[in-house]
C-alpha cells in the first residue's frame, strides 16, 4: 500500500486562498510564479524528502534551494525520479491574462512509484470547491470529492463536447489532421482551444466526453490525471500506448476519456494522423 497524504487541509486552504487572491490581482505579470512563490512552503513542509518540479518557478540546474529542499529544473531534465511532486501555479495563462478564468487551472500532484497518485485542482471559476483525491491504485479512491466531479455524462456521444488542444505550439499534421478532423465532422459540438488542465476537468466533470491535448508537459496533466484515473477513466496516448509518467516532455498526443467509446471514436477520428506519424517514425 502506498501511504499517501492528500487530502491535507492546510494545503487545501491554502490553495483555496492563493486562489482567492490571484483572482483580484489579475493584472500580475508572471502570476504562476507569484503562485508557486506561495504554494512552495507548504508543499515541501508536507513531503520534505520528496524534490519538487515547479513549472513556473525557472531553475538552471539540479539543486537544492535556500530551505535545502531539493528542485528539479522544469525543461532542463529529461527523465524524472520515481518519487517527486509537481507544483504548476498556473495552467491556462494566456486565458488568465485576458480575464477568461473558466479556461485556468492552479493544481499540485504527488508522483510516487513512477505514477501520479495524488493531487489537488482548483479551478479560477469554482469560489468554494475544489478537487482532491487520495488513492493507492487507479479506480480505487480513498478520499473526498464533490460528487458532481464523479457524475456520469448526462448525453450521448454524439450531443456532447469534444476538447481539442488547439494552441499555436500544434503542428501542421495535428491541426490539419486532428483539429480540422473533428470540426469537419457533423453531429459532435467541439470546443478549442481548451488548455490540458482545464480540459482534463472538463472530462472529469461530464462536460466533455473526450479532451485530446497535443504533446503536453507532465506538469500540465498529472494531476488531472490522477483525479480522472481514480474515477476510472481512460487517460493514454492518442494511439493506445502507456504514459510513461518520467517523461518531462511527451512527444505524442494524450487523450482523457469518459470511456472506451469515447476513446475508440477519437483514435477512429484521427486515424490518418496516426498512420502518417507511424510512417515519420519507421525512418
Amino acid at each position: 500500500m502506498i501511504a499517501q497524504t492528500l487530502p491535507n487541509y492546510d494545503l487545501v486552504n491554502k490553495f483555496q486562498q492563493v486562489r482567492r487572491k490571484l483572482i483580484s490581482l489579475n493584472n500580475l505579470s508572471q502570476p504562476g510564479v507569484w503562485v508557486e512563490q506561495q504554494l512552495y512552503p507548504i508543499i515541501a513542509q508536507l513531503w520534505p524528502d520528496e524534490p519538487i518540479l515547479p513549472r513556473w518557478l525557472l531553475k538552471t540546474h539540479f539543486e537544492d534551494s535556500s530551505d535545502g529542499h531539493r528542485i528539479l529544473p522544469y525543461g532542463n531534465i529529461q527523465v524524472l525520479p520515481a518519487d517527486f511532486v509537481i507544483l504548476n501555479g498556473l495552467d491556462g495563462l494566456s486565458f488568465y491574462q485576458r480575464n477568461l478564468f473558466r479556461e485556468s487551472v492552479i493544481m499540485t500532484c504527488r508522483v510516487q512509484d513512477g505514477k501520479p497518485v495524488a493531487s489537488v485542482v482548483l479551478m479560477l471559476d469554482r469560489y468554494d470547491i475544489f478537487h482532491t483525491g487520495i488513492f493507492a491504485n487507479p479506480g480505487v479512491h480513498h478520499g473526498p470529492l464533490p460528487i458532481d466531479d464523479w457524475r456520469k455524462p448526462q448525453y450521448l456521444l454524439g450531443d456532447m463536447m469534444i476538447g481539442i488542444d488547439a494552441r499555436p505550439v500544434v503542428s501542421h499534421e495535428f491541426r490539419n489532421l486532428v483539429v480540422l478532423k473533428f470540426l469537419q465532422n457533423e453531429g459532435v459540438a467541439y470546443t478549442l482551444p481548451a488548455p490540458p488542465g482545464a480540459g482534463a476537468m472538463g472530462v472529469l466533470g461530464g462536460q466533455f466526453v473526450a479532451y485530446i491535448a497535443y504533446h503536453p508537459s507532465l506538469c500540465d496533466i498529472a494531476a488531472t490525471a490522477a483525479l480522472c484515473l481514480a474515477a476510472g477513466m481512460i487517460v493514454c496516448h492518442l494511439d493506445g500506448s502507456a504514459i510513461d509518467w518520467r517523461r518531462m516532455q511527451l512527444s505524442f498526443p494524450v487523450v482523457f476519456a469518459r470511456n472506451t467509446e469515447s476513446f475508440h471514436f477519437i483514435r477512429t477520428q484521427a486515424k490518418e494522423y496516426l498512420e502518417v506519424m507511424q510512417e515519420a517514425h519507421a525512418y
